[in-house]
């Protein structure tokens, strides 16, 4: 699992052609069904957390008739919402396990800390989260 989160396109020149789209959702499809097995599988290995932060993205699904014009990587609304509902909830919980590695905790705080502005710019960070400069 390891190596193929770590895997990259290699033609740059190529980026965000078709081609491109549906290596990236195929690797997203992979990294989903493997890492939800493991956490299914494994639900109080230590190891758990290291998987979780590699699903960052697996909530990324390749549409089978995108919008033209529109983006080749979507989910629907609500199914995208459902998830990252979920995932920010794990990483969380992360963040507080005492069996979470120190790269796991780094990259936990790393995605929460990126969700919290992309959440703001959307006005979607639910209220007991916001920041209130004001207190």
């Amino acid at each position: 699992m390891r190596k193929l989160h770590a895997a990259q396109w290699t033609d740059h020149a190529k980026r965000g052609i078709p081609e491109h789209m549906h290596w990236l959702g195929e690797r997203a499809r992979q990294l989903r069904e493997l890492g939800t097995d493991f956490l299914a599988t494994h639900p109080t290995d230590p190891r758990r957390w290291d998987v979780l932060v590699m699903l960052q993205h697996s909530g990324v699904q390749r549409a089978a008739n995108p919008n033209p014009g529109g983006s080749l990587l979507s989910s629907p609304a609500r199914e995208t919402a459902l998830w990252q509902q979920r995932y920010f909830s794990m990483l969380e919980d992360l963040l507080e396990a005492p069996d979470a590695s120190r790269p796991a905790r780094h990259g936990a705080l790393m995605q929460l800390t990126a969700m919290v502005p992309i959440s703001a710019g959307r006005s979607n960070v639910p209220e007991h989260r916001r920041f209130d400069a004001a207190r």
